[in-house]
């Protein structure tokens, strides 16, 4: 790492569970002196972690401008874009331009998350398998209800998926099961604003997700880093509406063929080269969704195929990913900033993780009927063994805990397997309580790895 005269001092833009992991990797290392997360979130501000942690609560993030300013004002020496909004306004672009070096990629390879019109054009383009899709308008849906309406003549049980073209918090992916199901969700399209002008309505695929991440410098280079798993849906049995992410697994159980090969040679290490040929080097964390339907294996000679990708860590997978991050996390970003990651040698611990989001209920609809209620035993699960706390929009104020927002916090589970992981983060949430059943979680978050795992590792 190039020597800094002095101790850090880092700026992470967000404000969820993601932002609290990341801004803990950056604490444990010896070359960081401080931590701002802005936004942040107030369980970040009260566990202070390795006491170098602190919020500014000050930043807009869908404006470059306002993340500039809160660099700047906290004096950052390099900053994280860790959050999609915040990539998607261009931030780094503008830190850079401010002398201020920023992790993660430009407003323009960031596209490959913040439009998903342009994704699935990318994808076409290079061979890159995705499900069967075509674009429409919200402003005209006569094409979209025609195109419906031939479906559905043929196949009245079709399942299809209505996606919006732009960011809406992982919330913009509306599945459908009938013709009626289908013409509401495209009805709704057009209630999610400009994220929603365009949207697609794509053939739905029958599998099995997971999530794939690597860090590259923007030479086509990638280390890549344990696969997860993430539920979104917001029931038990992936049923209800899809959410931020109720829960993740890491590593997670290889569905097909016992190798992650061929997801990160397609799309990841593929898309890294496209865009460097195409003159947007990558730089940062991405992201990609993969799913193995049930007539394909993930290897290295069939392509899994592409749900989406993100331009950044994953929420809730970064809180299961990240912590298992040996290699001081400073001296990684730095190699990955400055072009030399293949200086570096990454490693990453053998522990499970099995992170479990604790919501309001309603979410992810309208929570304001369980706001400021109270929760119990979150101080407790603060200090059992094995167990990490991420804080998204859970109220802290002294030192009691209210309902704040939707996703709330995340308990974490480590362990040597994936049982004795999933065991004690189910534990810790037994620890907690509620006023009026004001909150909810999933009870299946790992399920799916732990059945499955015997028979493909």
């Amino acid at each position: 790492m190039r020597a800094p005269d002095r101790k850090l001092t880092i700026a992470v833009f967000g404000n969820g569970g993601r932002e609290d992991a990341l801004a803990e990797a950056w604490a444990r290392s010896p070359h960081v002196g401080r931590v701002v997360v802005s936004p942040g979130n107030m369980l970040i501000a009260l566990k202070c972690a390795y006491g170098k942690v602190a919020v500014d609560p000050y930043c807009n993030l869908k404006s470059a401008n306002s993340i500039v300013n809160a660099a700047v004002r906290n004096r950052a020496d390099w900053a994280d874009v860790a959050q999609d909004d915040a990539l998607a306004s261009g931030a780094v672009d503008w830190l850079q331009s401010r002398g201020i070096p920023a992790f993660g990629p430009g407003k323009w390879p960031a596209r490959i998350e913040w439009d998903k019109f342009w994704q699935r054009r990318f994808a076409d383009r290079h061979c890159i398998s995705v499900p069967e899709w075509v674009p429409f308008e919200s402003r005209d849906l006569v094409p979209a209800r025609e195109y419906l309406a031939a479906i559905y003549e043929t196949d009245p049980t079709h399942v299809v998926w209505v996606k919006a073209a732009g960011l809406c918090a992982g919330k913009g992916a509306r599945k459908a099961a009938s013709l009626a199901q289908a013409l509401q969700r495209i009805e709704e399209m057009g209630m999610l604003g400009e994220a929603g002008a365009t949207f697609l309505i794509e053939d739905g695929v029958d599998g099995v997700e997971s999530s794939h991440f690597a860090v590259t410098d923007g030479t086509t280079f990638a280390h890549h880093f344990k696969t997860a798993r993430d539920h979104k849906a917001a029931y038990d049995g992936e049923e209800g509406e899809m959410t931020g992410g109720m829960g993740a697994v890491a590593p997670a159980a290889p569905i097909g063929l016992s190798s992650w090969e061929g997801a990160r040679f397609h799309l990841i290490d593929k898309v890294l080269v496209w865009l460097y040929l195409g003159g947007w080097p990558y730089v940062g964390i991405l992201y990609a969704g993969a799913i193995a339907d049930r007539w394909r294996r993930i290897s290295i000679g069939i392509a899994p195929i592409c749900l989406e990708h993100n331009a950044r860590w994953g929420d809730p997978e970064a809180q299961v990913v990240v912590p298992g991050i040996e290699t001081d996390y400073a001296e990684m970003v730095d190699a990955a900033m400055s072009g030399t990651l293949r200086e570096v040698t990454i490693t990453e611990d053998a522990l499970y993780r099995v992170s479990v989001a604790v919501v309001a209920r309603g979410y992810p609809g309208n929570t304001d009927a369980v706001r400021r209620k109270r929760i119990f035993g979150i101080e407790k699960v603060l200090k059992m063994p094995d167990i990490r706390v991420y804080g998204a929009g859970v109220i802290v104020e002294d030192n009691r805990f209210y309902v704040g927002g939707g996703r709330l916090f995340h308990i974490v589970g480590e362990g040597a397997t994936l049982a004795q992981a999933r065991d004690r983060v189910y534990a810790a949430l037994d620890e907690i309580r509620d006023e009026d059943n004001s909150i909810y979680y999933r009870r299946d978050i790992g399920l799916l790895d732990l059945q499955t795992r015997g028979n493909y590792c």
